[in-house]
């Protein structure tokens, strides 16, 4: 008897303990994951802040505006999407982007297999 009942209170309170620690971890992703939402909600702000200043501050186009939304983000895009996307030729959205370089707005990581990046220096 001795043995059946410290059995049973052992294996009552290990279940009541795990789903203690069940229920405390549950709480605590959900605390991470909002956490990880605020910081993409901020930083997605931040970036719509920075491309806001960079329409106001700089001489840019519409085009070259949301080519430079598109680039924030996904910076995957080749000329052929962008030109697409917009209607125009390779060779448009070629000085598009050159010219959004030239202004420091923009550049290329690992050259032509890799991505565009918008920068978001003190100038903007």
């Amino acid at each position: 008897n001795v043995g059946i009942n410290v059995g049973i209170n052992v294996g009552i309170n290990v279940g009541i303990n795990v789903g203690n620690v069940s229920e405390e971890s549950t709480l605590e992703n959900d605390n991470v994951l909002n956490q990880d939402q605020n910081v993409l909600n901020y930083v997605l702000n931040q970036d719509q802040n920075v491309l806001n200043n960079v329409l106001n501050n700089f001489d840019i186009s519409d085009r070259q505006y949301q080519i430079l939304q598109m680039i924030a983000s996904n910076g995957k895009h080749t000329f052929a999407t962008l030109a697409d996307e917009f209607g125009v030729t390779t060779k448009t959205i070629q000085r598009d982007l050159d010219y959004l370089k030239q202004l420091g707005l923009l550049i290329r990581e690992d050259g032509t297999r890799g991505k565009w990046i918008v920068l978001t220096s003190n100038r903007i």
